[in-house]
C-alpha cells in the first residue's frame, strides 16, 4: 500500500473550463452504446451534470466523465465545471481506472429491489428512459440457509418438557 498517513487529503479545486479545451484521454478504456448514452442523456436532461468532469492540469486530459462530456458536446454546451486533479501520467491512468472499478464500488443490497419497483411506480417514464429496468438482473438473491440455519421444518414438532413452562393460574 502507497498511502501516507501524514498526508492531509488534498482540498478539491472546481473551476469552469471550457468544453472546446476538454481533451479525452485516448488511452481510456470505456466505450458507451447508444441505448446507455440515451440513458445518460436523460439522466443529465433531468438531474443536470452532478459528476462534473475530472480534468488533470498536467497533461489537460480528461481522467473521468468522458462519456458526460459527449452528452455535454451533443448538448452544445460552451463550458461546464470540472474537479481538477495534478497527477502524473501514470497516476492519472490508474485514477481512470478507479474511477470505473466496478470491483471498488460496492454491491447493491437486498432493498435495491423494492426500491426499483416504487421507482416504477413512481415515475415510469424514467424508469424506462434511464433503462432502470436492466438493473432487475442485478438484485441479490436471498441467500438459502445453511443446513441447520434459519427456519425450521414445519413438520418437526418441538419436544414436551418434564415440567411445563406455563401453570394453570398464569396470565398470558
Amino acid at each position: 500500500m502507497t498511502s501516507d498517513k501524514n498526508k492531509s487529503e488534498p482540498k478539491m479545486e472546481i473551476i469552469i473550463k471550457k468544453i472546446s479545451e476538454l481533451i479525452p484521454a485516448d488511452y481510456n478504456p470505456r466505450h458507451i452504446s447508444d441505448e446507455a448514452l440515451s440513458g445518460l442523456t436523460t439522466s443529465m436532461r433531468e438531474f443536470g451534470c452532478v459528476q462534473p468532469v475530472i480534468w488533470n492540469k498536467q497533461s489537460g486530459n480528461i481522467v473521468g466523465g468522458h462519456q458526460r462530456l459527449k452528452v455535454l458536446k451533443d448538448k452544445n454546451i460552451k463550458e461546464t465545471e470540472v474537479v481538477v486533479v495534478d497527477l502524473s501520467p501514470e497516476r492519472e491512468k490508474v485514477l481512470n481506472v478507479a474511477l470505473n472499478n466496478r470491483h471498488i464500488q460496492g454491491d447493491w443490497t437486498l432493498g435495491l429491489e423494492s426500491l426499483l419497483a416504487e421507482i416504477k411506480f413512481e415515475t415510469p417514464d424514467l424508469y424506462i428512459d434511464l433503462n432502470l429496468d436492466s438493473l432487475e438482473l442485478d438484485v441479490p438473491e436471498i441467500p438459502e440457509p445453511l443446513p441447520g440455519e434459519g427456519n425450521t421444518d414445519p413438520d418437526a414438532v418441538p419436544e414436551v418438557t418434564e415440567e411445563p413452562v406455563i401453570k394453570t393460574g398464569d396470565l398470558i
